[in-house]
């Protein structure tokens, strides 16, 4: 009796999820060759499509039903940080909202063959689907 007790405790001790702690220091490698393509992201109404090209420009537009809200261009690049997150930093060079030369970043915490989820600098989380993933000059 006493060894089915232990034998039962021992396997509920067991059985309890552990944690592990991570190395702040380390932060997940970003693929970026996995970028270019055609992303779509759904943003309350609007459809925000998206077209990354390997040679490092952007291209994309905001568009509420058939009315195209803006459309924007610029240059993107990826910086892998030692300590903390990967961002995608965007500089527009073209946009009806948003001044030429204003460089944003986002917070990369997915980038695969599917999806590329994105944190904004308010903390509003962007899930992007690939469309098209063709290597896009």
């Amino acid at each position: 009796m006493k060894r089915r007790l232990a034998m039962s405790l021992l396997g509920t001790c067991c059985a309890q999820p552990m944690a592990y702690a991570t190395d702040p220091f380390v932060t997940p490698d970003i693929d970026s060759s996995k970028l270019p393509g055609v992303w779509r992201c759904r943003i309350g109404g609007t459809d925000a499509p998206i077209t990354f090209l390997e040679s490092g420009r952007f291209s994309g537009s905001l568009q509420e039903g058939p009315s195209i809200r803006d459309a924007f261009e610029g240059e993107w690049n990826i910086k892998n940080q030692y300590i903390g997150p990967t961002m995608l930093l965007w500089e527009f060079t073209k946009s009806r909202l948003i001044p030429a030369g204003t460089v944003d970043r986002d917070e990369i915490e997915t980038l695969n063959d599917d999806f590329l989820i994105l944190w904004t600098r308010r903390r509003e989380r962007r899930v992007y689907h690939c469309v098209v993933s063709a290597g896009l000059k």
